[in-house]
């Protein structure tokens, strides 16, 4: 999982190419989205609880389910507070 330093680093790095991402960076992204273990920036993380908040809800996902991706794997609190928002738990 990403850690606090890792945080720092995306945010930096997005700082020094002032908004404008790589496109090795963009590619690597989409290519790792559905592997929450290898989160390694907080563009990594917003990307990967946006994916899971659209699959949640177009396939059904259950409560529990969706509770325990938001306990164990999100940590933004723009993620969480829209799943909880949308699926009410």
């Amino acid at each position: 999982m990403m850690n606090e330093t890792a945080m720092q680093d995306t945010m930096l790095f997005f700082d020094q190419h002032q908004g404008v991402y790589p496109l090795d960076r963009v590619a690597y992204l989409v290519g790792h989205h559905h592997s929450p273990e290898q989160i390694d920036g907080i563009d990594y993380q917003i990307l990967i609880e946006a994916d899971y908040i659209v699959n949640a809800s177009e396939s059904g996902y259950s409560q529990q389910t969706i509770q325990s991706f938001m306990e164990h794997t999100m940590k933004t609190t723009a993620g969480i507070r829209l799943t909880k928002t949308v699926f009410g738990v």
